[in-house]
């Protein structure tokens, strides 16, 4: 089986690779920049 598979607009790692490990604040930017990407498509 492949490390990765992509689908889509979505990439899937298989490979159990180190996880990242955000603070609140990244996370609340992270959300927020997702979210203005959604507003802005059609």
């Amino acid at each position: 089986m492949p490390k990765h598979v992509l689908m889509s607009d979505y990439e899937i790692i298989t490979d159990g690779g180190r996880r990242r490990r955000w603070k609140a604040p990244e996370k609340l930017r992270i959300v927020e920049e997702t979210l203005e990407e959604w507003a802005d498509s059609p």
